[in-house]
């Protein structure tokens, strides 16, 4: 992962409350969405297409 990958990564944690083990599930649906992809290393956009399949929770 680049460095604004990272930095990119960190704020979508923070900004979103995973738990550390919704943060690690994140990244390993990254890293198979960049194996599928043909892709060298994880991305902005890899770490947006995994964030994106995360179920939805209601908030009342």
């Amino acid at each position: 992962m680049s460095e604004l990958t990272v930095l990119a990564n960190n704020a979508n944690r923070r900004q979103l409350q995973l738990t550390a083990r919704a943060y690690h599930r994140v990244l390993k649906l990254s890293r198979t969405i960049v194996d599928l992809a043909g892709a060298e290393t994880i991305s902005q956009v890899h770490l947006a297409e995994a964030l994106q399949y995360r179920p939805k929770v209601d908030v009342f």
